[in-house]
């Protein structure tokens, strides 16, 4: 759907102004970031702050419309801390715990035009060592849309890990169907959303469930994803994903699951039934309370939960699977009364100056002291708002949908990276220039630099206070070897290899060391 056509939308139908100026034409790009001291490239952070945010770094994996990659990526603030190398799509780039171990999580493999993927779960401990790779293979008959077999086929909607060791994953399987009854080829092709509770350690399925075996309770007629006039159902390559799961979580032994193309989160219980369904449209089981309305949710989640209400937070996209309804993207709490039935709402997160719609991906996230964050997903923009709803940050990182991060996630992090710091150097003109970095290391407050004629001979020369992730350092002599140490944090008195001094004739021509990328 066109720029132009959800301005006139908003104005003329809903009466609220949208701006749009982040977006811009089509052969601009996006401006990045880039070093001396590495070979790594970042997309710019533009931040626009009215508060002040919570503490915490921030997690994201942009696509790069640039140089078609995406990395797993942590920020402080707009400035880079660590990047992971890109290891084909990535998706869902989350900081969790694994028992009392502190990891990063992320999805990585291929994904289809109808936004589901085949791949599989790399955890990373502190020191971004891989330690656990989940996978999902033999126990079905796999059959995916690309015509082709992969080891792994786990879908990229959802990566949970539990407090009992267990991750939750979500899967698509395309299965042959009589699809008349939904308006669909006799011969069809529809798409199973399944999801999967497997031990991390082992590899184990311990909980599996289909949503193709239990048609009665979620049904295709209830789908907004019509076939009707379309290719959807009539092949392999193009079943009808009626569903289209996109987030799972754990409570009990119970599983809280939202399907998007239904507009719909069930509660299922251990046994694989349905408790309950929350309809965003028409309430479901629920009635729905003024506010409380949503359309191809995300990310849902409960927040709190007693004998008669249940909270849940979601990523209330506003884009229907079939794009009849266009709404701005928010965040939202519902207070959900399993006991009188009835839905209120409790926060309703939206940054009325600047309003999106997230027709894909999106998340809510609850942070401490009542604030929250609200990921936009395929739009590259996030927005972090106060205990009063007030949006205190808003941050844009791209220009267009390729640009988008699944989720954008806001969390403490210590970094203890088992390479060292990253040095390039340079002299000229009775001079020499130092360019530091370290890669996923926090905490560092200062370098301490020696240098000297002879690489087992370097003596101190100065110490300067770190400034952001590539710090500059000029001294007044021409070093022929340098060395650094990282002062302060977790990766105290951590020494680089020393490295030999580049001599430059004549005077230096000083580049950019953050540079705007133009084609």
């Amino acid at each position: 759907m066109s720029q132009l056509y959800l301005i006139l939308f908003y104005y003329l139908f809903l009466g609220v102004p949208v701006v749009t100026s982040a977006f811009a034409a089509a052969d601009d790009l996006w401006p990045a970031q880039s070093y001396k001291s590495c070979n790594l490239s970042c997309p710019f952070i533009n931040i626009t702050r009215t508060g002040t945010a919570s503490p915490g770094l921030l997690f994201l994996a942009p696509g790069n419309s640039t140089t078609f990659t995406q990395n797993p990526t942590i920020f402080d603030g707009g400035e880079l801390v660590w990047q992971g190398q890109p290891t084909g799509n990535v998706s869902n780039f989350l900081p969790q715990t694994l028992g009392s171990q502190q990891v990063l999580t992320y999805w990585a493999g291929n994904e289809s035009l109808a936004g589901s993927g085949v791949g599989s779960i790399h955890i990373l401990n502190a020191s971004y060592h891989e330690i656990h790779t989940v996978t999902l293979a033999g126990n079905e008959t796999w059959v995916s849309p690309f015509l082709v077999k992969f080891p792994s086929y786990i879908d990229k909607h959802e990566i949970l890990i539990t407090e009992d060791g267990t991750i939750l994953v979500t899967a698509y399987n395309a299965t042959r169907m009589d699809l008349r009854p939904f308006n669909g080829p006799k011969d069809g092709w529809i798409q199973d959303s399944l999801f999967y509770e497997i031990d991390v350690a082992s590899n184990e399925v311990l909980f599996r469930w289909s949503a193709v075996e239990n048609l009665s309770t979620i049904d295709p007629k209830e789908s907004v994803r019509k076939m009707d006039g379309t290719l959807e159902g009539s092949s392999q390559r193009m079943p009808w994903d009626y569903a289209h799961i996109n987030s799972v979580a754990r409570y009990g032994d119970d599983y809280l699951v939202s399907f998007k193309c239904l507009d719909t989160i069930y509660l299922i219980n251990k046994d694989g039934s349905v408790k309950w369904k929350l309809n965003g449209r028409t309430g479901g089981d629920f009635e729905l309370g003024q506010g409380t309305q949503f359309i191809a949710q995300h990310n849902a989640r409960i927040q709190s939960r007693t004998d008669d209400i249940i909270t849940i937070s979601l990523h209330n996209n506003g884009v229907s699977c079939n794009e009849t309804y266009v709404f701005p993207s928010n965040g939202l709490l519902l207070d959900v009364n399993i006991k009188t039935k009835k839905v209120t709402l409790n926060r309703k997160l939206i940054d009325s100056q600047d309003l999106v719609s997230a027709g894909a991906r999106g998340n809510y996230q609850a942070l401490p002291d009542g604030y929250a964050m609200v990921g936009q997903g395929i739009v590259p923009k996030f927005e972090e708002y106060d205990e009063d709803n007030n949006c205190i940050a808003r941050s844009w990182f791209g220009l267009s949908d390729s640009d988008g991060s699944y989720t954008a996630i806001k969390s403490n992090w210590i970094g203890t990276p088992q390479a060292g710091p990253d040095v390039f150097a340079r002299s000229v003109g009775g001079m020499s220039t130092l360019y530091i970095s370290w890669n996923g290391a926090t905490g560092v407050e200062s370098w301490e630099v020696s240098t000297g004629s002879k690489k087992d001979e370097l003596k101190f020369a100065t110490t300067v206070p770190k400034s952001g992730f590539e710090t500059k350092i000029e001294l007044e002599e021409v070093a022929t070897f340098v060395s650094v140490k990282a002062i302060g944090g977790p990766n105290h008195g951590r020494v680089s290899d020393p490295i030999n001094v580049v001599r430059i004739k004549g005077k230096a021509k000083e580049g950019p060391v953050k540079t705007e990328l133009k084609k």
